[in-house]
C-alpha cells in the first residue's frame, strides 16, 4: 500500500494590521511557516495562498480576492519579491482543505471494463459557508456520466465519511472528479472544492492513500490564469 501525505497546507492564517480605506496598500509584515516536507510529496499539488479581506465594522469581513503562489516556484532556496495578481473572489467562491482518498485501480485490459475502487474516508479544514461558521458537506464523485454520493455530515469543517464506491472504468474514461457541496435546506448548494485525479496517475493494481488538496472551480481557474497571464 502507497501511503502518500501532503505537508500541512498553507491558507495566509495569520493575520497583518488593518489598513484605512484605499486602493493601495503597504503592510511590511513577514510571516513564517513550519512546513513537513515528505519525499512522497509533490510541490507540484500545493501552493501558497493569501487572502485579502474587506473589513466589516457591523458583521462578518468580506473576502475581496486571494493569492495563489505554486509551492514549486519557491523550492529553489531564494528570497523572492514580487507582484503577485490578485483573483477576484469572494465568500461563496472560496475553496479551502484538502480531502483523504483511497483509491484502487484495475484497468481494463483483457476485459472491455476495468475498475475503480473510491473509499472518501473524511476532509479537513474546509471553508465555512453557513452563517453558523460551519458547513454541511457532502461528496459527489464523477467517472465518465456515473455519479455517485456520500451522505451529509452536518454542521462540520472536518467531516468523517468511510464511504466506499465502485465504478466501473473503460479505456474511454481519463479521470475521476471528486466534489465537495454544501447543502443547505433552503436555496442552492454550495460548492466548496474539486479534485481531478487522472486515471493515468495510478497504477494498475495498486493501493493508494492520500490526502488531496481540494482545488477552484474550473471557472475560477480560468480566470485565474488569465489574470496571471496579464500581468506577466
Amino acid at each position: 500500500q502507497d501511503q502518500m501525505r501532503p505537508p500541512a497546507t498553507l491558507p495566509l492564517n495569520s493575520s497583518s494590521h488593518d489598513s484605512e480605506s484605499t486602493d493601495s496598500v503597504f503592510w511590511g509584515e513577514s510571516f513564517e511557516f513550519s512546513l513537513q516536507a515528505s519525499s512522497k510529496t509533490d510541490p507540484h499539488d500545493y501552493d501558497l495562498k493569501a487572502l485579502v479581506f474587506e473589513e466589516s465594522r457591523f458583521g462578518q469581513d468580506q473576502l475581496i480576492g486571494e493569492i495563489r503562489v505554486p509551492f514549486v516556484d519557491l523550492i529553489d532556496h531564494e528570497t523572492h519579491q514580487e507582484w503577485y495578481p490578485v483573483s477576484e473572489t469572494n465568500s461563496s467562491g472560496y475553496v479551502a482543505g484538502d480531502i483523504h482518498l483511497n483509491l484502487l485501480y484495475q484497468p481494463p485490459s483483457l476485459a472491455p471494463v476495468g475498475t475503480l475502487l473510491v473509499t472518501v474516508i473524511e476532509a479537513r479544514n474546509l471553508a465555512s459557508k453557513d452563517f453558523s461558521g460551519t458547513s454541511d458537506p457532502y461528496v459527489k464523485l464523477f467517472v465518465g456520466k456515473e455519479k455517485q454520493k456520500t451522505r451529509v455530515v452536518k454542521k462540520n469543517l472536518n467531516p468523517i465519511f468511510n464511504r466506499e464506491f465502485l465504478f466501473e472504468v473503460s479505456k474511454e474514461h481519463s479521470e475521476m472528479r471528486v466534489e465537495i457541496w454544501d447543502w443547505d435546506q433552503l436555496g442552492s448548494n454550495d460548492f466548496m472544492g474539486q479534485v481531478r485525479i487522472p486515471l493515468s496517475s495510478l497504477r494498475p493494481h495498486v493501493e493508494y492513500t492520500r490526502w488531496y488538496p481540494l482545488q477552484p472551480s474550473d471557472r475560477l481557474l480560468r480566470r485565474q490564469a488569465a489574470a496571471a497571464a496579464a500581468a506577466s
